[in-house]
């Protein structure tokens, strides 16, 4: 009957070892006669705000302190089932790596789908309950540690449509989307395809239709023997949490400058390095986006030094300069074409802070510093144009 999987499910979701024997109790009542003494489904906390070090202050209390802060607030969204099994080492090391760099974290944490049998609201509600205050974001960006597209998870629709608007569009702040890989460290940092499938499907392919910002893994998933077999952890990787921490703090400083103040780098693809190849993308007309790129910078208040009349104009900008092609010119027209050198002393700092594998990489592929490959008297050659 569906009384019976109604109540069977409300006492299998609510999870732990009290609303499971109180499940077994209800069965034995139900289906075989018995009378023993149940209790109602206990339900955890399925979404609020979780801080490691928030000691004894209550959420609201907390949000007002965040609402009147002067410094960024990051937001981060986690599932609950973190929460309910205790699985925080990766969400404690990322909370604190964000307030470590003298900026607010806003962890929201919550199940994904609104159920009403049980009393979640689901994240899509938590966010906008917690990440905004009369309409307008408390956060200047978010990191969101979970996978799938939550656009079309929490809207799934009868699928007779496409999934027009994103979960995220209410706030208008960069979103970073985080992968959590079912691998080991240690098999993840070996592997040369990077992520197992799975992560990559639901941690990069999915998430792109929200529109979030893709960026890199910061937990791995690890085992540890117990009597009753081995259990399961996620830890994270430490020098990518700081990185992310960084990264977001700064696109929400970035958020607070005026466009006036703002430098902009456009990067084009270019593989192979040839001139006929520069902005290559199949069935894409990259020059002419690029147009409409700097026609909108301009609109918003960036800045440029010349207005070009068509994408044309850009290229010929670009190959009139320094390129990656350099098969028909001498060293020392390069390096006078060049818009700016990188030194070797500069480089070498950099280099240090390599890993030995990525110097060893380096050093196999490109010889050693700074190698012959655009450089000319060891300096490093930059192409293309500044505007």
């Amino acid at each position: 009957m569906p009384q019976d999987y109604s109540s069977i499910y409300r006492y299998y979701r609510a999870g732990g070892a009290e609303n499971y024997e109180n499940m077994l109790k209800w069965l034995a009542n139900q289906f075989s006669g018995m009378s023993l003494p149940v209790s109602e489904p206990s339900f955890p906390t399925w979404s609020g705000i979780y801080d490691p070090d928030m000691g004894s202050i209550g959420e609201s209390a907390y949000l007002e302190a965040i609402q009147a802060a002067t410094a960024p607030v990051i937001g981060i969204l986690v599932n609950a089932e973190h929460m309910h099994s205790n699985n925080l080492e990766h969400v404690d090391c990322l909370i604190r790596a964000v307030r470590s760099k003298w900026a607010l974290p806003l962890c929201v944490f919550s199940e994904v789908l609104p159920n009403e049998a049980i009393g979640c609201e689901g994240i899509k509600s938590a966010m906008q309950r917690y990440m905004l205050s009369g309409g307008k974001p408390v956060v200047g960006a978010i990191i969101n540690t979970l996978g799938h597209s939550l656009s079309i998870v929490t809207s799934p629709g009868d699928g007779s449509r496409p999934q027009e608007t994103s979960v995220f569009e209410a706030f208008g702040v960069p979103v970073f989307q985080l992968m959590t890989t079912l691998q080991t460290c240690e098999d993840w940092s070996e592997s040369v395809k990077g992520i197992d499938s799975l992560s990559l499907s639901w941690s990069v392919f999915q998430p792109e239709f929200d529109g979030q910002i893709i960026t890199f893994p910061y937990a791995t998933t690890e085992y540890e023997p117990t009597e009753l077999g081995p259990k399961k952890h996620t830890k994270p990787i430490v020098d990518r949490v700081d990185k992310i921490a960084a990264t977001a703090i700064n696109w929400a400083k970035l958020r607070l400058m005026d466009n006036s103040e703002k430098k902009v780098a456009v990067i084009l693809h270019n593989n192979p390095p040839r001139n006929d190849n520069i902005g290559g993308a199949a069935g894409l007309d990259t020059p002419e986006s690029l147009w409409g790129m700097l026609r909108r910078f301009e609109e918003i208040g960036i800045t440029t030094t010349t207005s070009f009349q068509d994408g044309k104009e850009i290229i010929d900008a670009i190959i009139n300069g320094l390129t990656n092609d350099g098969r028909w010119m001498p060293p020392e027209a390069m390096l006078e074409k060049s818009v700016d050198t990188v030194s070797k002393e500069i480089y070498m700092n950099w280099h240090q802070e390599f890993s030995p594998r990525v110097q060893e990489s380096l050093a196999n592929y490109w010889g050693d510093p700074v190698g012959d490959f655009m450089a000319v008297n060891d300096e490093i050659l930059i192409p293309g144009i500044l505007n």
